[in-house]
């Protein structure tokens, strides 16, 4: 009797832990072991557009112990995983249990993609994840390719000084936009240069970008390194382009001097007889304590008078401004310069900035208005007015436009992208200022136009932008709100809206203009920095989408309308396909206590939810319920295309019970189900109902093939539908850890392997939701194998029997 209680008192899982059980149909039986994976890398390669995807592939998934149920998941939508056709997002390890990667192409662009599959055991151990690259080729050389503003930079750090300030290079395209698939660093490691020095990223995954390219300063010593970032481009029709910057990096202790080479300063386009254009170089000291000297001056020659720099002398920290002028005196053509600037504290006392100047005949075509354009804006403000240019020509011609930024970075938008001019129609392009966090300051970009007919020379816009102090300006943020609500279900939970002033300073604001009667908003009025409530009243509300507004109002700003979308949605029928036991799957008959799996669709909530012990005695769970004859069941676990529910004993003398399945306050079609005093089945590890069954050896040890039980000794099974027991139970308890035997335990036998196997208790299970059964069985002696068919039948007026296809271990 001793070993009797033992067996009887044991918990294989806690309260909490049994919320596993009621996801999966089974308890997990590997606490405190690991997943184990044939391989943790896995490489495909498709063409792109190719249908059908490449051939899937498999990994072995085991563990370091008992077998252990796990989910799967994915984040990238081309890359899928599943356990077995049925399995849906779970699986169970091993031994070398096989799981499926595939992925699908077809809508895919050529480039080169990287994905995980993360494999999460349900019984607390490390997470496994599988990483797949996959790589989509491109069809044919590219047509439109890419080109850098800059082709070098150069740094300079100074040792146990402020790392030297990121540089941004304009990439742009020859033609169409295309796509950035990636951008790449090279160095090589030397003593003084560790790698992973050089970091470079994109703000854009198409052209037009800015590669901002930045310095890591840690472990770096004196001396030069050298290295390249490479901009890669592959996309389906344009195929692969790719440019390269160089980049070097001076080390130093003693001081050094920094030069910013803005953007379109290397190569400049303009027509004969336009306006100057102009580029600020900043220099600063790497020590800003420590002035630094230079001087700086444009190559000789004839053909130089078109460039020039001041001031030629000076000191950190100081502007060089570059002007180029395309003088009157200069014929059409090409010409080379450069501007040189000399200071001890640059790497071999100087740096070169080579510029190339394009002057162009005057063109056919005419630009209104002409000159530098000029925007103005407020720091954080709603952008100004585009300006649009309108073109005339003598002729036809069609043109693209691009644009170069000099600094400030991406805050100029072109439009269109291309387009034509004739005699009689104008062309016209549109500047557009973009939304930005730009500070105080002035910035430039310069719009060039080029024109298909090589009788028409560029046309180069200088465009400048300057932004002033911020004014005061109500914003509320976000800046706009969505509600959804499910007809017959709860109304959405009211959203919070902050709301400050743009200028920093405090100022009063007030709520009104309220469109709708379904919309309110509290408090009504208040002070920046402040917070309002909105919140919807859809109940009385047809299906449909619905707009409204309000207006935050203040003597001291313009007045801001804030919009409000709400979305009512018909709640969906549940649809329930399958009702079956939880341990084993089989349907026909229930049993009172007894855990059922509903499968379906449109069952409960997208988000999955289970139990808890202050849940077991609600009639709802995450909005579902579902009645036995209009008696509530009790939850375990909802979700869109599963429930987990334990059958009331109150439906215990009936000869059947309407089962009803209720989301958001829409009910199911009514399923009538067969009721007896048993519906047996056994929980098994894999959650099939077939293979190793739930069970524990006398020694405490989970029963497997590693561990089996010997002969003579004693296990604990566990299962569900074993009907009520005695005392009775109640729906929606705990068992205690007192003897609550089955009424029908007189009648218990079990056989393993074909021998009789003497049950020497059934009952509650003790610690676990009632409706969870334990039989405590002596094992035959005479029989050993890893898969020994176990049976447990409860005989009387019907015989009940469990399920085939569960096992048992014994040596």
């Amino acid at each position: 009797m001793l070993i009797l209680f033992r067996l009887v008192s044991v918990r294989f899982l806690s309260v909490a832990a049994l919320a596993l059980l009621s996801v999966l149909g089974s308890f997990d039986t590997a606490q405190g072991q690991t997943l184990t994976l044939s391989t943790n890398t896995l490489s495909f390669t498709a063409a792109q557009g190719n249908n059908p995807s490449p051939p899937f592939q498999t990994v072995s998934v085991g563990s370091t112990g008992a077998a252990i149920n796990y989910k799967i998941s994915s984040d990238q939508t081309w890359l899928l995983a599943s356990a077995c056709q049925f399995c849906g997002d779970g699986g169970t390890s091993g031994p070398n249990e096989p799981l499926t990667i595939q992925v699908t192409s077809s809508s895919l662009n050529a480039g080169n993609y990287t994905g995980h599959i993360t494999l999460t055991p349900t019984n607390g151990s490390p997470t496994a994840t599988i990483t797949v690259t996959l790589t989509v080729t491109g069809n044919g050389p590219a047509t439109s390719t890419l080109v850098a503003s800059l082709s070098q930079l150069n740094f300079s750090f100074q040792v146990a000084q402020a790392g030297p300030a990121s540089q941004g290079v304009q990439i742009t395209a020859t033609g169409i936009n295309i796509p950035i698939s990636s951008v790449t660093t090279n160095t090589a490691p030397t003593n003084n240069c560790p790698s992973g020095w050089l970091q470079a990223s994109s703000s854009s995954g198409s052209t037009p970008a800015t590669i901002t390219v930045s310095v890591v300063t840690s472990g770096l010593t004196p001396g030069t390194c050298t290295g390249a970032v490479s901009v890669n481009s592959t996309s389906p029709g344009n195929g692969s382009t790719s440019v390269q910057i160089g980049v070097t990096l001076y080390v130093s202790t003693s001081p050094l001097l920094n030069v910013a080479i803005p953007a379109g300063i290397t190569s400049v386009t303009l027509q004969k007889g336009a306006n100057p254009v102009q580029f600020a170089v900043p220099l600063t000291s790497s020590d800003p304590s420590v002035p630094l000297n230079f001087t700086a001056n444009t190559a000789p020659g004839s053909d130089n008078a078109w460039l020039a720099v001041s001031p030629v002398t000076g000191s950190t920290p100081a502007s060089l401004n570059v002007q180029v002028t395309p003088n009157q005196t200069l014929a059409p053509g090409n010409y080379t310069g450069s501007i040189t600037i000399a200071s001890s504290a640059l790497l071999n006392g100087q740096l070169t900035i080579p510029i190339t100047f394009n002057l162009t005949s005057p063109s056919a075509v005419t630009v209104t208005p002409s000159g530098t354009q000029n925007f103005n804006q407020s720091q954080g403000g709603s952008p100004p007015a585009p300006i649009t240019l309108t073109l005339t020509s003598t002729s036809s011609a069609t043109f693209t436009t691009s644009v170069t930024q000099q600094s400030g970075g991406l805050w100029l938008q072109a439009t269109p992208s291309s387009g034509s001019v004739t005699q009689s129609t104008p062309g016209t392009v549109t500047l557009t200022v973009l939304p930005n966090t730009l500070g105080q300051g002035t910035y430039s970009s310069l719009v060039t136009i080029s024109f298909q007919s090589s009788g028409i020379s560029p046309i180069t816009i200088p465009v400048s932008l300057s932004v002033g102090p911020p004014v005061s300006t109500l914003v509320p943020s976000p800046s706009s709100l969505t509600f959804t609500y499910l007809t017959s279900g709860s109304a959405p939970a009211a959203q919070n809206v902050s709301i400050t002033n743009l200028a920093g300073s405090a100022i009063a604001y007030t709520v009104g203009s309220i469109s709708q009667s379904w919309l309110s908003v509290t408090p009504s009025s208040g002070t920046t920095p402040g917070s309002i409530s909105v919140s919807v009243t859809p109940q009385s509300l047809a299906p449909g989408s619905y707009t409204g507004s309000f207006t935050l109002s203040s003597p001291s700003a313009p007045s801001v309308v804030f919009n409000v979308t709400l979305n009512v949605t018909q709640s969906a029928v549940p649809q329930v396909f399958i009702i079956g036991n939880a341990a084993s799957g089989v349907g026909g008959q229930l049993a009172p206590g007894e855990i059922i799996t509903i499968k379906g669709s449109q069952l409960g909530p997208a988000t999955p939810q289970s139990f808890t012990l202050d849940s077991l005695k609600q009639p709802t769970l995450g909005g579902v319920g579902v009645t036995f004859s209009g008696i509530p069941g009790t939850l375990l676990y909802v979700s869109s295309s599963q429930i987990n529910v334990t059958v009331p004993y109150e439906v215990a003398g009936t000869a059947s019970t309407n089962i009803v399945v209720t989301y958001n306050g829409v009910s199911s079609a009514v399923f009538t189900q067969q009721v007896a005093s048993a519906a047996l089945g056994l929980f098994t590890n894999n959650s099939t109902g077939t293979g190793q069954a739930s069970i524990l050896n006398q020694n405490y040890t989970y029963n497997t093939a590693t561990t089996p039980a010997a002969q003579g000794s004693y296990i604990s099974l566990y299962a569900t539908g074993g009907g009520q027991t005695i005392p009775a139970s109640t729906t929606g308890e705990v068992s205690p850890n007192s003897l609550l035997p089955l009424v029908l335990s007189p009648y218990v036998t079990a056989t393993i392997g074909g021998k009789n196997a003497p049950v020497v208790f059934s009952g509650a299970a003790p610690g676990y939701v009632t409706g969870v059964v334990q039989f405590n069985i002596q094992v035959p002696t005479g029989v050993s194998g890893t898969a020994l068919p176990i049976i447990v039948t409860i005989n009387g007026a019907n015989a009940v029997q469990s399920q085939s296809g569960a096992t048992v271990s014994v040596q």
